[in-house]
């Protein structure tokens, strides 16, 4: 090196990359957005500076396919894209430019995904606001995108219907413990690990009990 491309041959299994080959050996195999980028065509010289700059092209497009992937499969917040590549052969330099770039292109939009994240937990798992704020500060989303998606996702729950639903779900579990204040006490436990605050469920524990201890006629009047 330096020396001539001979050949610019498309790849059997994969379409739009190129096996480049100079002096009629192989090369490098590339994508068609680095072809492109470098203009590379038959009789154009591969310098070794040049040849430098094609590894590290296929190095950010690997990273950048791997990053498009995962965001295929679901929204995710920036940090946990970084902590995912991390574990992979990339340079903290190339992932941090990867990232900016898809953020400039709204891939990557932390607020969206903590509203969407806070909807779905809530809707799907019934988790309260606590369980869901400290899964997102897991996931490096912000305190203030974090705030402001428990705020717009429970502004429309009925708190006091949502944990009268999840104990009378389990209104069997609950009712075997004969003791009252044992049986107070799981509730409450219950209720906190789900991730409602300590608050909202001593405020409703007495009617909550009541859903145990007398379903029948709670139901009833309920139906009236």
């Amino acid at each position: 090196m330096p020396g001539k491309i001979t050949s610019i041959t498309p790849q059997k299994n994969n379409k739009r990359r190129y096996s480049i080959f100079v002096d009629e050996t192989f090369l490098i195999g590339i994508s068609d957005t680095t072809l492109l980028k470098r203009k590379l065509k038959v009789k154009s010289t591969i310098t070794p500076a040049l040849y430098k700059k094609l590894q590290r092209d296929e190095g950010y497009n690997k990273a950048k396919n791997y990053f498009l992937k995962l965001l295929g499969r679901r929204e995710h917040a920036r940090r946990e894209l970084a902590r995912k590549a991390g574990r992979k052969d990339f340079s903290p330099e190339m992932i941090e430019q990867i990232l900016y770039e898809l953020e400039e292109k709204d891939y990557i939009n932390d607020a969206r995904f903590a509203k969407k994240y806070a909807a779905d937990k809530n809707n799907l798992k019934k988790w309260g606001p606590n369980k869901i704020a400290a899964h997102l500060r897991k996931k490096g989303v912000n305190k203030g995108d974090t705030q402001r998606a428990i705020s717009v996702t429970f502004e429309s729950t009925d708190l006091e219907a949502r944990l009268k639903e999840l104990i009378l779900k389990r209104k069997k579990h609950f009712g075997r413990e004969a003791n009252k204040l044992k049986r107070k006490q799981k509730i409450a436990n219950y209720l906190l690990q789900k991730g409602y605050t300590s608050s909202s469920i001593f405020n409703l524990i007495d009617e909550l009990m009541l859903l145990i201890e007398e379903p029948k006629e709670i139901d009833r009047k309920d139906h009236l």
